[in-house]
């Protein structure tokens, strides 16, 4: 079975055509400057409309995370294990993704991003844990 892909709107439009370009993208409002994720409509702070998509370096820590060894529907039953995440980015964002390559990830741990390709060849932004020496692992 395919793995479902994510809506695809107006709002979210911009972060995901990034993802195609191994960009991660993030909303920083134009009124008050505060980092939005999710894609959303209007700031989160200061429920401001001018919202633009700005770079984000990629690099994060590992906040918590959990290990799915049960899938939740058939479209996942090749995926399992798999590991889902909360990351915050260095620019402060807190994000939930995939972790890959991760057999000795721990909480604090320093991560870096990385985009997972589907079977029809869309991009999905995931992490990897960096080494001592700033290494993807």
């Amino acid at each position: 079975m395919i793995r479902p892909l994510p809506p695809i709107d107006p709002v979210t439009k911009e972060f995901w055509d990034g993802c195609q370009q191994e960009k991660l993208l993030i909303q920083k409002c134009g009124s008050c400057g505060t980092l939005n994720f999710y894609p959303r409509a209007l700031c989160k702070k200061c429920h401001s409309d001018h919202l633009e998509y700005v770079e984000m370096s990629g690099r994060g820590t590992l906040y918590s995370y959990t290990i799915v060894h049960r899938a939740p529907g058939k479209t996942f039953d090749s995926q399992v294990p798999y590991a889902v995440a909360l990351v915050d980015l260095e620019e402060g964002p807190r994000l939930l993704a995939n972790i890959v390559n991760y057999s000795q990830i721990g909480i604090g741990m320093k991560l870096s991003s990385v985009f997972l390709t589907t079977e029809e060849g869309f991009k999905l932004p995931a992490f990897t844990p960096v080494s001592e020496k700033g290494e993807e692992g």
